[in-house]
């Protein structure tokens, strides 16, 4: 039980660290590297609390916190696409609809786009690594 619940810790931590570095990517690129000072303070606190919010609740919802590392295949590579595709739909929805909100009201929405590719990238790495190392 202790080793189940701190293979979901670690989990949980590393997508929440790769979804915070995943947005961050996501505006230094749109902006070759010279992120606004207004993007920084309020723009880009706002989507990663956002991807937070969406996103981990999704995962949970779909289970992928529940996987051994020998089996993890192309199945839960599914599963997390889907499931990383209904965040950033949710999240897209919000953005948009919370236009009107100082901190969604100048936002970029290529980063939108990186940021959902980096994601699926960064999470699925995290999930696959073991598997990857044994080969």
């Amino acid at each position: 039980m202790t080793q189940r619940i701190s293979k979901t810790a670690l989990f949980l931590f590393g997508d929440v660290l790769f979804i915070a570095i995943a947005f961050f990517l996501a505006f230094f690129l749109r902006f070759d590297g010279m992120i606004p000072a207004v993007h920084l303070r309020q723009t880009l606190p706002a989507v990663i609390l956002l991807g937070w919010a969406v996103i981990i609740p999704v995962f949970l919802w779909a289970r992928l916190y529940s996987f051994s590392w020998r089996h993890v295949g192309t199945r839960d590579v599914h599963w997390l696409w889907y499931a990383v595709s209904g965040s950033f739909l949710v999240i897209t929805i919000v953005v948009v609809s919370w236009q009107g909100m100082r901190a969604f009201a100048e936002l970029p929405r290529s980063t939108l786009l990186v940021g959902y590719v980096l994601t699926f990238f960064f999470t699925g790495a995290l999930r696959m690594a073991k598997r990857i190392a044994q080969h």
